[in-house]
């Protein structure tokens, strides 16, 4: 009677060690500095990489036409409570004036590459994690 309790603990132990720390997205406005535009083909990442577990990062979803983005984190479920360094990458579509606009981004490009950026966020417990990035500022803030 006691291996039946014990095999049926065991196996729940396993289930809930699977199911790792519980994440909670960041969404948030991305601010571009005055004078850059988005091309509603531009390819933007924002990209928000762990300091407490090395390693871990997760690109977010961007939405060009709005400025908005939302991270789940690496597995989907949100990224889970910690401090994390910020990237931002903005590529112009390869199309007309590619060469001018590419000049014009390289300088934010540079600043805001995962191994140069300034830019942190410390993701809490709090259910709601909303954020803007401003690029020209180089802060983040919440709203």
């Amino acid at each position: 009677m006691l291996r039946p309790r014990l095999a049926l603990l065991a196996v729940c132990l396993l289930a809930l060690a699977g199911c790792g720390a519980k994440g909670t997205p960041v969404k948030g406005k991305l601010v571009l500095p005055s004078g850059v535009t988005l091309l509603p083909d531009d390819s933007v990442t924002v990209l928000f990489s762990s300091e407490t577990e090395k390693g871990t990062s997760a690109p977010s979803m961007f939405n060009a036409s709005d400025g908005t983005f939302v991270c789940n984190g690496p597995e989907g479920k949100g990224l889970v409570p910690g401090k994390y360094k910020i990237a931002v990458t903005i590529l112009p579509y390869a199309g007309m004036d590619n060469d001018k606009r590419k000049a014009v981004l390289e300088p934010y490009n540079e600043a805001y590459r995962l191994d140069k950026t300034s830019l942190t966020y410390e993701v809490t417990k709090d259910a709601d994690q909303s954020i803007t990035i401003d690029l020209a500022q180089a802060k983040v803030s919440k709203p």
